[in-house]
């Protein structure tokens, strides 16, 4: 079944006559063809694109998966773009959508409750653990807890309870007034510790 994309208004292939900014890179070819252009050296900028978007969003997600994921969405929608909107903003199109599959991955993940060892980001999840200290079982939890969280919210925890910076100089880094980042933490921490609870009294409480 074909799906209508943005930027066509149509459904099916665009023209590999069309040319627009990328368009050596995103026309005449299949989408494991166009996926391998885009590998080899990046030549649209996809990486810092999206670790960019990743950190300017806070989201708890693989950096790795998630690059992949966007490179291979991008392959996939070069089928149904034909340089409207700018290169730029499709990308960054491309990169929200890419965010949106891998938190539902993570969603889905975690309310079939496969164990997080078991999860193909362990890897991802067990340096989340060493950073932060959470256990290892919680570590998706908690992820997908602040994921869901309001974007200042997810800064503010990142920044504090992932990257170490202090309160203070999150604020210093234009992230103020001290007050409401004070309590956007607050919140954010209060967020993940009752969802942490939660899964612990379920799981017949902390002693398991």
């Amino acid at each position: 079944m074909e799906e209508r994309r943005e930027g066509t208004g149509e459904t099916g292939k665009a023209s590999d006559e069309v040319r627009f900014p990328g368009s050596d890179i995103l026309r005449g070819g299949s989408p494991p063809e166009i996926l391998r252009r885009l590998h080899d050296g990046d030549p649209l900028d996809i990486l810092p694109r999206a670790l960019g978007a990743l950190a300017r969003e806070a989201l708890l997600l693989n950096p790795k998966t998630f690059v992949e994921h966007c490179l291979a969405r991008v392959a996939f929608e070069s089928m149904f773009y034909e340089g409207s909107p700018s290169l730029g903003e499709w990308l960054d199109r491309c990169i929200i959508k890419s965010a949106k599959d891998l938190g539902i991955s993570q969603y889905q993940e975690e309310s079939r409750r496969l164990p997080v060892s078991e999860s193909p980001e362990v890897e991802y999840y067990r340096l989340f653990s060493e950073l932060s200290g959470i256990e290892l079982e919680l570590t998706r939890l908690v992820c997908l807890t602040v994921n869901n969280l309001p974007i200042d919210q997810r800064r503010v925890f990142y920044a504090v309870a992932i990257a170490g910076k202090t309160l203070n100089r999150y604020v210093a880094e234009g992230y103020g007034p001290p007050d409401k980042a004070r309590e956007a933490l607050r919140l954010a921490s209060q967020a993940v510790l009752l969802a942490m609870e939660e899964r612990r009294n379920e799981e017949g409480g902390p002693d398991g």
